[in-house]
């Protein structure tokens, strides 16, 4: 899994959440085919905006229906660390509630601000790749896939094989017993 943004998508995410600092921006990523395709921004509600994220209930249940009614998926929930860096807070660990989508959490603590993705799936915290530009990201690999194992397998086999055959073969003929 990886998180692709265009540069302008990355310009709206960023506007978005410098100009709600000194609360956390908040929002919704979706796409297709790998790709973001809608940047939504969801009114933060929480308690204490500054600290936290809540979104907005009435809004975050039309922008669901939104992304499915255009044949998109949710690829991501967004939110801002306003003072801090793009990581994981105990929070919002706690409170991730779709693992099927990541988390992309935008830093301006810093000069520059800092994006990130994440994948949360119960305490289990993983960073996402996120490719931001317009050409297509150079594809994930994870290893060898379960066909190229199975070709290294077989030719190991088949090695074994000839390397007994020849062994055999090459042997001189077994003396006549007396």
């Amino acid at each position: 899994m990886q998180l692709w943004l265009d540069p302008h998508q990355t310009s709206t995410l960023l506007r978005e959440a410098r100009k709600r600092t000194p609360e956390e921006a908040c929002g919704l990523l979706a796409g297709r085919d790998g790709r973001v395709h809608s940047v939504v921004t969801i009114d933060n509600v929480a308690a204490m905006p500054t600290q936290e994220y809540r979104m907005n209930e009435q809004q975050l249940v039309r922008s669901i229906f939104d992304i499915e009614r255009k044949g998109l998926e949710l690829y991501a929930i967004w939110h801002s660390h306003p003072r801090g860096e793009p990581l994981p807070s105990p929070a919002d660990i706690r409170e991730a509630g779709w693992p099927e989508a990541c988390q992309l959490i935008i830093g301006l603590g810093k000069a520059e601000p800092q994006l990130a993705a994440w994948s949360i799936v119960g305490e289990r915290v993983t960073r996402v790749p996120l490719h931001t530009g317009f050409s297509p990201p150079a594809p994930v690999t994870r290893g060898e896939s379960q066909a190229q194992r199975l070709a290294i397998l077989l030719s190991a086999a088949m090695a074994v094989l000839l390397g007994l055959w020849l062994a055999l073969t090459l042997l001189p003929p077994a003396p006549a017993l007396p």
